[in-house]
């Protein structure tokens, strides 16, 4: 499981502790209308033209847990740099099922994804 799907896990989890004991599972019925907002900021060193220079990402995320297992990401990338501060468009995913198959636009081409929900660990 990678670090994003055990945070989302989690945060999913954490939503729902009000409603819910915190031994007992978590349904989609628990998490159906909720917003998970969460940013992942990585900092990088980039090489350009034979010259290294520091740049931060920042992925603004929102997923929107919709009844039947289905749910949207939007997201907006922002990068910081030297050069100044750049953000991206505000992309949409359309509607997608958790545990199925997904095709994603990647930017570059088409690949596949899968939205699991599980327990952290």
């Amino acid at each position: 499981m990678s670090r994003l799907s055990k945070l989302l896990s989690v945060i999913a989890t954490s939503l729902v502790t009000g409603s819910a004991a915190a031994e007992e599972p978590v349904s989609l019925q628990d998490v159906e209308g909720s917003v998970i907002e969460y940013r992942v900021v990585i900092d990088r060193m980039v090489r350009k033209s034979g010259r290294d220079f520091a740049s931060q990402l920042q992925l603004d995320n929102k997923v929107e847990m919709r009844e039947g297992g289905k749910l949207v990401l939007t997201t907006t990338a922002t990068s910081r740099s030297n050069g100044g501060v750049r953000r991206g468009q505000t992309r949409t995913t359309p509607v997608r099922s958790l545990n199925q198959t997904n095709t994603t636009d990647m930017g570059r081409g088409q690949g596949h994804g899968v939205w699991i929900l599980s327990p952290a660990g």
